[in-house]
């Protein structure tokens, strides 16, 4: 062999070695590598990262407590008697709504007992909580409230403001503010609502409840109480310190020659019950100017929003505004105009979730035939990290302390669920087969899901999306930690559950229909 021949040979020999030493390395190191690469926000997301971190790949975990579908059913209706008095499933409206929001209000209830002591008759006042739901109608963008009790739900109209064709109604925790998206003039206007408080209804100081005799010389909470009412219904200039001495007194005698009572400067039984007597009747007058529906107060919100989901914790709403082309993501707390952006994509079909204030997850758009993502959004950093993805038909929601994620998923040609360990990266099959927009995190251990009772034949979920396909489905309840699934309740009628929201204060769930956007309502809590 000639010099070149040998040039060259050893030329082919090293570009040889350095096509094995680098291929080794991508080999050996990737693997080891980070499986969720933290990205920019700002950066185009294609190709969401080629490193494959798909969901079938995690090993499965049992506790071995309830079987795989051999869950325990609980369905079977109550008897009519009991059904009729505590009712735990109910429908709410018989029209279509646009969003809801369940709240509790403070309110007292005055009772007349025998005195087991003195065997005389006198007042009891005590502290309770209201019960509320509100919504909108989707035909008319009018909003109703239905105060729920024991045996029945109660409504009425509270706006009479005509928004045509309401999409989408987006609350606050109280139920006095919201964000309403509407149809007008061929596309979605925002407009952000505002709402009487039921605290501004009635005085403060008629939500102060008094228990005791109170007289000169004593010091305890009661005086502080008494004091404070004086303070915020006569405006006396007056020392809430608990302490009864005879300025006190002074003012005591004043409020018995205001309710012509015998001015003993003891602030006793008659004196008190004048007094609740007194806040009775504000209470009632108040209710009654309530009655009859009120214009509409709020303003336009600039921008054209696509996605819009809250956090009741945060008292805060996360939403997507697409602008050329652009996708940008805001942060907004319903009790200010202040909008904080956190992040912006090229990549504009998104489905968020607002987990809690560091935490919020980005979904691509679900479709069978392709594989989607699952990303964390740190809102404080303003980072994305890669939790889960390529996989087909992905759809996500996550747990509150976004330890655990509920998802579906189509393998082997067919949809599966999973509950998945974030820390853990382990994943629990469960023992049905749903959508996670059928479902609601009731804690972070317990959820909620509208199951179907017959799963037909084609491609989810998009044929769900589409309305190309319905479900008639049964509630369940699943917990994580006993992997224990109940099915718990059987509507009476056809209903496809979607737009679940969990409200663990009153101790219920609630969601729509999505046959006919029906409100429904479920209580959790409390005996039969």
């Amino acid at each position: 062999m000639d010099q070149r021949g040998k040039r060259l040979l050893i030329i082919a020999l090293v570009v040889i070695l350095l096509f094995l030493g680098v291929a080794g390395y991508f080999l050996f190191f990737a693997k080891k590598g980070a499986v969720t690469p933290t990205t920019g926000v700002d950066p185009n997301l294609f190709p969401f990262d080629q490193q494959s971190n798909q969901i079938k790949d995690l090993p499965v975990v049992t506790n071995g407590e309830t079987p795989s579908g051999t869950p325990d059913d609980q369905s079977e209706p109550l008897p009519d008697s009991e059904a009729a008095q505590r009712p735990r499933l109910r429908k709410i409206t018989n029209f279509p709504v646009s969003g809801f929001v369940s709240f509790t209000t403070p309110d007292t209830i005055t009772e007349t007992i025998l005195d087991p002591k003195t065997n005389i008759e006198k007042q009891v006042t005590t502290p309770i909580a209201i019960h509320r739901v509100r919504y909108s109608d989707q035909r008319t963008g009018h909003i109703f409230e239905g105060v729920i009790n024991e045996t029945s739900i109660i409504n009425r109209k509270i706006t009479k403001t005509d928004l045509p064709t309401a999409e989408e109604l987006v609350f606050n925790t109280t139920g006095t503010r919201g964000i309403l998206r509407y149809e007008k003039n061929r596309s979605i206007e925002s407009f952000q609502v505002e709402l009487p408080t039921f605290e501004k209804e009635v005085p403060k100081y008629c939500t102060i409840i008094f228990k005791t005799d109170l007289k000169i010389g004593m010091r305890n909470a009661e005086v502080k109480k008494l004091q404070a009412y004086l303070h915020e219904k006569y405006g006396k200039n007056i020392k809430i310190d608990g302490i009864f001495l005879t300025q006190t007194r002074g003012f005591v005698q004043e409020i018995q020659r205001e309710f012509k009572l015998t001015e003993t400067g003891i602030f006793d039984e008659p004196t008190r019950v004048a007094i609740s007597t007194e806040c009775e009747t504000i209470k009632q007058a108040a209710a009654k100017s309530a009655e009859e529906p009120y214009e509409l107060k709020g303003s336009i919100v600039d921008g054209s929003i696509s996605q819009i989901v809250k956090n009741n914790l945060e008292n805060s709403v996360f939403f997507l505004k697409r602008n050329n082309g652009k996708t940008t993501g805001l942060l907004k707390k319903f009790n200010d105009n202040t909008t904080t952006p956190i992040f912006s994509s090229s990549f504009n079909e998104w489905m968020p979730q607002f987990v809690n204030k560091t935490l919020i997850t980005m979904t691509t758009y679900a479709a069978s035939t392709f594989g989607g993502y699952m990303y964390g959004l740190d809102p404080s950093t303003q980072k994305f990290t890669k939790i889960f993805g390529p996989s087909f038909g992905l759809t996500t929601l996550t747990s509150p302390d976004g330890k655990s994620v509920i998802i579906s998923s189509i393998e082997n040609n067919r949809l599966v669920t999973k509950v998945i360990n974030l820390n853990t990266r382990t994943q629990k099959i469960l023992p049905f087969t749903t959508l996670p927009e059928k479902c609601s995190w009731y804690t972070s251990d317990q959820l909620f899901c509208g199951v179907p009772n017959t799963l037909p034949l084609g491609q989810y979920p998009d044929d769900w999306y589409k309305g190309v396909t319905s479900f008639t489905d049964t509630l369940w309840s699943y917990t994580i930690s006993t992997d224990r699934a109940i099915s718990i309740a059987t509507p009476r009628e056809p209903v496809d559950i979607f737009r679940m929201e969990s409200f663990v204060v009153p101790e219920y769930i609630f969601f729509m229909n999505k046959n006919n956007y029906e409100l429904w309502s479920y209580r959790v809590g409390g005996t039969e």
